[in-house]
């Protein structure tokens, strides 16, 4: 069970709010104050968090990786418009691991298999509160509003009972009344 689930942390470090206090000590004139330099540089690292990101896991989710990772399944339950982890990181996890999404689910990504449910096995499911966008590019958002999506599912009672469900019976459902839209509050 993942709440506010994504992957290929150098991919969403840049986007996420709280980047933007380690960006003022990373960009200053004796560090790298070159853009290009900063993105090839947190390329670079990735290698340090391969052991522990999502991208390396999660192609091995249903078949496992010849006895070093066992199959598991997962239920990813994301917001968007989270500034944190970007929707968009969510959609490359979901990708990688060829997750179905829950049909009420409020973002359908391109080419990500949608299912009505209930559904066993492993999935997503996309809720959105109606949260201010996320800047488009390689930017991060406000801090105005950095948490508001990313901790508003754990209090709301479709998303709870929906990960509830699954943890006890295995099974993805549609606790949305066919939408997992909601009134977030900002």
């Amino acid at each position: 069970m993942l709440w506010v689930g994504g992957s290929s942390f150098t991919h969403q470090i840049e986007r996420s709010t709280h980047y933007t206090n380690f960006d003022v000590l990373f960009s200053e004139v004796i560090a790298y104050p070159s853009r290009n330099d900063r993105g090839l540089m947190i390329a670079a690292m990735q290698s340090l968090w391969d052991s522990t990101d999502a991208e390396t896991f999660l192609p091995f989710h249903s078949e496992g990786l010849e006895g070093m990772v066992q199959p598991f399944e997962m239920l990813y339950l994301t917001s968007m418009n989270d500034f944190q982890v970007s929707t968009l990181s969510c959609d490359r996890a979901v990708r990688t691991a060829g997750l179905s999404n829950l049909e009420a689910s409020a973002w359908h990504p391109w080419g990500i298999e949608l299912d009505s449910g209930p559904f066993s096995g492993s999935g997503v499911v996309y809720f959105d509160g109606g949260f201010p966008a996320v800047p488009e590019g390689n930017l991060a958002g406000s801090m105005e509003y950095h948490g508001q999506a990313h901790g508003a599912l754990g209090g709301l009672p479709e998303a709870y009972n929906m990960a509830f469900e699954y943890l006890d019976s295995g099974l993805i459902s549609d606790t949305c009344d066919g939408s997992c839209t909601f009134e977030g509050s900002w």
